[in-house]
C-alpha cells in the first residue's frame, strides 16, 4: 500500500492492484465496518447517556430494546449519508501519502461528528 499512496497521481491511475485495494479498503468500511459496529454503538451510547429517559428506560435492557429499535428505523438514512460522506473522504484518504493520512482523517472525522450533530443530535 505505501507503494501505491507514495506515487503521482497519474501512476496510481494505471496501478491496478492499487485500485482494487483501495476499493477493497473502502468497501470494508462503508459495508462492513459502519453498518455493523459504528452505527449500533452510537445509538447504544446516545441511549445510555440520554438524559431524558424515564426511570423504566434506565435498565440496560430497555436501553438496548430503545437503541437497536431507533437503529433500525434509520438503517437506510443514516447508512446513505455516511457513505455519501466516506466513500469520497476514504477514497482520498487512502489515496494520499501516509504521512498525510493520520492529519487527513482527523479533520475528516471531525467533518463528520459535525454533521452527525446535526442529523442525530437531538433526542428523537
Amino acid at each position: 500500500m505505501d507503494r501505491f499512496t507514495s506515487r503521482p497521481v497519474r501512476e496510481k491511475l494505471r496501478d491496478g492492484p492499487g485500485i482494487r485495494q483501495v476499493f477493497a479498503q473502502i468497501g470494508m468500511d462503508t459495508f462492513v465496518v459502519q453498518p455493523i459496529l459504528c452505527w449500533p454503538i452510537f445509538y447504544l451510547f446516545k441511549e445510555a447517556i440520554d438524559p431524558g429517559r424515564t426511570e423504566s428506560r434506565r435498565k440496560p435492557g430497555a436501553v438496548v430494546e430503545t437503541a437497536m429499535a431507533k437503529y433500525k428505523a434509520n438503517f437506510w438514512s443514516d447508512n446513505i449519508r455516511m457513505s455519501g460522506f466516506w466513500i469520497p473522504a476514504c477514497t482520498a484518504c487512502y489515496s494520499v501519502p501516509v504521512h498525510y493520512r493520520m492529519p487527513l482523517m482527523h479533520t475528516l472525522s471531525f467533518a463528520w461528528v459535525s454533521l452527525l450533530s446535526v442529523f442525530r443530535g437531538p433526542s428523537t
